[in-house]
């Protein structure tokens, strides 16, 4: 009991005493020098890794992309979280973009970003026009051409003909065919450019070949671009199932991306005319992720055209009307006989080398009924099978000639609508259906420009 009060009198010690004996004890106490360690070097950031693109391809904001107005890994993370929902569930994230890229410091001009056409690229001989292109007689005359190295897949028997078209004043093969087996069937390619590259493919019309390409191939290889233009199924001799059924629109996607599989390409550009513009687009509906870019020539969306046939107001149902002969028994020979005379009139039209290797590919019964497979299987009562209005998010290019008798441009404004990444249209003036053949030049300046404007 006698310690209590000793307790209760520490305890009533006022609180500033005993933080002032507190004080004072700490200052008798000698301190230790210790010398503050030397701060460790920051290491460096790591550059930062853009997504990979996948799935869509930068959607609306690939604009935004090019014009530099927003870090670019900032929209790649943005993009790739876009690709793994539904449409209509990336409307938040296309919000956010937009609100930082209106936030963001305006772009400085990059000189490096000219896409303009260099004037260099388009050698004397294809300026001319069409019917300076090298003839087969010419390119008999030209000197012997080195061996074309065999780039057929593994498995695939080389072509034991492979031939090569020859520039005037060159001694090396600028376009070379080989053969590519595929899904149990054999392509025909032309090829050209590097094969380090980016892979630009081209797909024909009806009722052409991959000769129609023969301006651009050139061109494109000259810039750059490792460019491959095959035959397509129904077309190359060696690709030519006898059941209709086999001419599906799945079926022609599936070569599409084995033949780019087949040259090692994750994702391409893609240019598509007439028929091969339907498969460009039903490659973008699909398959977006593997693209980076979409040209499509001639015929617009695929929901589109079907909206344009079931539409009797439209002037597409009449320039479509010659479909329903196109698929009745014995068309083949009827159209070779000149009843009626639009394929002979479509092949004399460009231009008479032109006109004999489209004959000599495609001017016997069996041979032209294979291609008209396509409009048996993909084409009922009319209309299109499987062009459904899915959006497209690749950044389009849709060209079209103002006097093509085949389309009558009524598609463009849902085109536009349906295209959901970025999208120009062009119309080519006093210009028709068979745009790289009748306008290469304009043409080409066109795709170039929208090649490079979709580099990051």
């Amino acid at each position: 009991m006698a310690g209590r009060p000793h307790r209760q009198a520490r305890r009533s010690l006022p609180l500033q005493q005993q933080r002032n004996a507190n004080a004072r004890t700490q200052q008798a106490t000698p301190r230790r020098f210790e010398p503050e360690p030397e701060p460790e070097p920051e290491p460096e950031p790591e550059p930062e890794k853009q997504v990979p693109a996948r799935g869509v391809p930068w959607c609306v904001l690939s604009k935004l992309c090019r014009a530099r107005t927003m870090p670019a890994p900032r929209l790649c993370e943005m993009h790739s979280r876009m690709n793994s929902s539904h449409p209509l569930s990336k409307l938040p994230w296309l919000l956010g973009a937009c609100l930082l890229a209106c936030t963001a410091a305006p772009a400085t001009p990059d000189p490096a970003g000219d896409t303009t056409a260099p004037a260099s690229l388009i050698p004397p001989e294809l300026q001319a026009g069409p019917e300076s292109t090298p003839s087969a007689a010419q390119a008999a005359a030209a000197p012997p051409a080195a061996a074309v190295p065999d780039h057929s897949a593994e498995g695939a028997p080389a072509d034991p003909a492979a031939q090569a078209l020859v520039l005037p004043g060159s001694d090396t093969p600028v376009v070379t065919i080989e053969q590519r087996t595929l899904n149990g069937l054999t392509f025909d390619v032309r090829t050209a450019g590097p094969k380090n590259g980016e892979l630009v493919m081209l797909l024909h019309g009806f009722p052409e070949s991959s000769y129609e390409w023969r301006h651009q191939l050139p061109l494109l290889a000259a810039a750059g671009y490792h460019v491959i233009a095959p035959d397509l199924r129904g077309t190359s001799p060696g690709a030519r199932p006898t059941a209709a059924a086999d001419y599906g629109l799945l079926n022609m996607l599936g070569d599409v991306l084995a033949l780019a599989d087949s040259y090692g390409a994750q994702r391409f550009h893609l240019v598509g005319h007439d028929v091969g513009a339907l498969l460009a687009w039903g490659t973008a509906q699909f398959f977006g992720g593997r693209l980076k870019t979409l040209t499509a020539v001639s015929v617009p969306h695929p929901g589109a055209f079907a909206a344009q046939l079931a539409d009797p107001n439209s002037c597409q149902s009449r320039a479509s009307a010659w479909y329903q002969d196109l698929i009745k028994p014995g068309a083949a020979a009827r159209l070779l006989a000149g009843d009626p005379p639009i394929l002979l009139d479509a092949w004399a039209s460009l231009g008479p080398d032109a006109e004999a290797e489209y004959r000599r590919l495609l001017g016997t019964p069996e041979a032209l009924d294979a291609v008209i497979n396509l409009w048996r299987a993909n084409f009922i009562d009319g209309q299109p099978q499987g062009a459904l209005p899915l959006p497209v998010f690749v950044p389009t290019l849709y060209i079209w000639g103002d006097t093509d008798p085949y389309n009558c441009g009524d598609g463009e404004r849902l085109t536009r609508t349906l295209s959901w990444g970025s999208y120009r249209f062009e119309t080519l003036r006093d210009v028709g259906h068979f745009v790289p053949e009748e306008a290469p030049e304009h043409f080409y300046a066109l795709l170039f420009e929208h090649l490079r404007s979709q580099r990051f």
